[in-house]
């Protein structure tokens, strides 16, 4: 067994007194640092320290025992943990796999034990959300479907603000589906100056992207538009065509019948 780990049977076969703290949530974001700080009371001369991560296994991350330091434990945090003087706790590089439960473990030199308990929480940084933009022409308007995602970002949640184009929001219900991810609305031509502003955040980071989506509206109407002229001059084209045909068969019909004529007009 080794020594810290003997130190803490031999705290708990004594009966030493031992005060339990609540749970402290800290946050932090993947690549970053956190400091969980050991919170020493007044008049608590401290003998030992040892800080543990117990998610998912019980692991010995750092240890302060008579004098010395120790951050040196085969766990998944050597190398990217600092002790600090005052017995602070500072985890480097974060990865997600360090979400958990730390317990700083405190002990006098007159035995007694105060143990503090900290539950860390890694979140995946957001990056700027994509919006697609689906359109759909109506009788009653332009049908707009805005999909709004983040390719990264962990616990993601996601609204949305408008704007008329005058600094105002639009004063108009529209729907939200598939936790706020996609918003519905029907456009009209009075709304062309409309934007929407997807927001996507968590609890360290927050990133935005807006969209105005008249633009595929009208591009949609330019191709109805296009294609409606297309038709009406495929219509005149082969309508002109067949005139020409028949003006054709008429000139043929009629030097047919000159050339009878001047055959009985010889005879």
């Amino acid at each position: 067994m080794d020594r810290s780990l003997l130190t803490l049977v031999l705290i708990l076969q004594t009966g030493t007194f031992c005060r339990m703290e609540t749970v402290t949530q800290i946050i932090g974001q993947r690549g970053g640092a956190v400091h969980l700080p050991a919170i020493v009371p007044p008049q608590f001369n401290t003998r030992d320290v040892f800080w543990r991560h117990l998610s998912p296994t019980d692991h010995l991350v750092a240890s302060f025992s008579r004098g010395s330091v120790d951050t040196t434990y085969q766990s998944c945090f050597y190398r990217r943990v600092q002790l600090l003087h005052n017995f602070t706790l500072v985890i480097e590089n974060l990865e997600l796999k360090d979400t958990g439960l730390f317990t700083c473990q405190m002990v006098d030199t007159k035995g007694h034990m105060r143990l503090h308990r900290f539950h860390l929480t890694v979140y995946e940084v957001v990056v700027k959300p994509e919006v697609q933009v689906y359109t759909s022409r109506g009788t009653m308007g332009c049908s707009v479907f805005l999909a709004c995602n983040t390719s990264t970002g962990s616990n993601v949640t996601y609204r949305w603000m408008t704007d008329t184009g005058q600094g105002q929001p639009l004063n108009r219900s529209y729907t939200l589906h598939d936790d706020s991810r996609l918003l519905n609305i029907i456009l009209t031509p009075s709304d062309q100056e409309v934007s929407f502003t997807c927001i996507a955040t968590n609890l360290v980071s927050q990133e935005e992207t807006i969209i105005a989506p008249w633009t595929p509206c009208f591009i949609i109407q330019g191709k109805e538009n296009i294609n409606n002229i297309e038709e009406k001059v495929h219509e005149e084209t082969m309508s002109q065509h067949n005139e020409e045909e028949r003006g054709q068969e008429d000139r043929r019909l009629q030097n047919c019948d000159e050339r009878i004529l001047e055959r009985e007009t010889s005879v």
